[in-house]
């Protein structure tokens, strides 16, 4: 259901739920906001899987987090040691949650709509700004070129990762500058590679383009609009009220 809302009330819906999950005030409003995007996760119907694959991507930078609050954090102790915080603890689960809600909403909002549908949805919020000449629609051509070699970049490194186990054997003789070296001029040529298919269908320009975008009456009445806002309403009650509990 969610798949059929506006990308013009997907994109503040999912950006708010990134503001939420950041500026919540204790554990309660935040199990709010990520009860929110379990649900949006549920309705979308995207399967899950592909979504907490970027989470699990950020893996080593959310272990980090939690050292960090939990060796360096001052407050109660655990296990009577002193350097083992168990504010820290709490405060470093705190913080992960909340780049984990970020992280799901901004895939679940680039799984639900294209790139181009995105920037051109941006363009929709920022078309104001023409009126002062400002080069809208430059600004988003660069985007939806971002948008789109972003899941090629990440194809590459993919394709690096399975390659290491065939190549550990047979170069396990080898100096580690040396593999190092030859894992950097693999990625290199393979981004190379994808750039210029990138820049042989920009130069065809059958794709990429953003072209004059009309959008139609946004429609609050709609099916899935009108459930999505009542939803997004839902929400911030809970969260309002979440808020005031301690």
């Amino acid at each position: 259901m969610i798949r059929e809302a506006d990308p013009r009330l997907l994109l503040p819906v999912c950006l708010g739920l990134v503001i939420l999950a950041f500026s919540a005030p204790g554990w309660p409003s935040l199990v709010v906001v990520t009860m929110a995007l379990c649900a949006g996760m549920a309705f979308s119907g995207q399967a899950c899987k592909p979504l907490f694959r970027a989470c699990w991507a950020l893996r080593w930078l959310l272990l980090f987090t939690l050292l960090m609050h939990l060796l360096l954090s001052p407050g109660q102790t655990m296990f009577g040691s002193r350097w083992l915080s168990y504010d820290g603890l709490l405060r470093g689960l705190f913080v992960c949650l909340q780049i984990t809600v970020a992280v799901l909403a901004a895939s679940l909002l680039t799984s639900i709509a294209t790139p181009e549908r995105l920037a051109s949805t941006l363009g929709w919020f920022l078309s104001p700004l023409k009126k002062i000449r400002c080069p809208v629609d430059g600004w988003l051509r660069q985007l939806t070129l971002v948008l789109h070699f972003i899941p090629r970049v990440q194809a590459v490194f993919s394709e690096v990762a399975k390659s290491d186990g065939g190549h550990s054997t047979n170069t396990a003789r080898q100096g580690r500058l040396v593999q190092l070296e030859s894992r950097l001029l693999f990625v290199v040529d393979q981004l190379i590679a994808e750039a210029s298919i990138l820049a042989q269908r920009i130069m065809q320009g059958d794709d990429f383009e953003l072209g004059s975008v009309t959008w139609p009456q946004l429609r609050l009445m709609s099916r899935a609009n009108f459930f999505l806002l009542v939803m997004s309403l839902f929400v911030v009650i809970l969260y309002l009220v979440a808020s005031g509990l301690k």
